[in-house]
């Protein structure tokens, strides 16, 4: 049986409304819960370090792209900030963590590295350090180091 053109129900603009407002909760709850989940341990430590995690990924990150382009990581933060053989520079300049120091840098012997800050009472491998790992994989990987990494980094 086919239903005449007048007979079809269509939705009311509020109904679009309505589920256009729900998706975009949705998505924003997702996204917070995303955002949340990454960066929860930097938000407790106090306004000084909101975006920390984020400065240590982006490092991570211009430090793994340099191992992609060069074959291996740089040896310092610093080289980010210089040339490489091709001219390249994949930092305009190396940015003090949130408290005014220089984050550390670690080669590490499997060819990965470490970045980490000292924190807020500037004092290398104390329960307060923030740190991020890069792994050499089938591409490089930036990931926050797991607490039984920043223990063993302590010794």
């Amino acid at each position: 049986m086919e239903v005449s053109r007048s007979k079809r129900r269509t939705l009311h603009p509020a109904s679009y409304a309505v589920g256009f407002l729900s998706a975009s909760l949705a998505g924003l709850a997702a996204a917070t819960v995303f955002y949340a989940s990454g960066l929860a341990s930097y938000m407790t430590m106090g306004t000084n370090c909101s975006g920390l995690g984020m400065q240590l990924y982006a490092l991570g990150g211009a430090a793994a792209n340099a191992a992609e382009a060069n074959g291996d990581l740089p040896p310092s933060l610093d080289a980010l900030a210089t040339p490489d053989g091709a001219g390249v520079t994949y930092l305009k300049a190396v940015p003090d963590d949130p408290w005014g120091r220089a984050y550390l840098y670690q080669l590490q012997p499997d060819g990965g590295a470490r970045i980490a800050s000292r924190g807020e009472d500037g004092l290398a491998h104390t329960g307060d350090d923030i740190a991020f790992v890069i792994e050499r994989g089938p591409t490089w990987i930036v990931r926050e180091a797991t607490s039984a990494e920043r223990q063993a980094s302590a010794r």
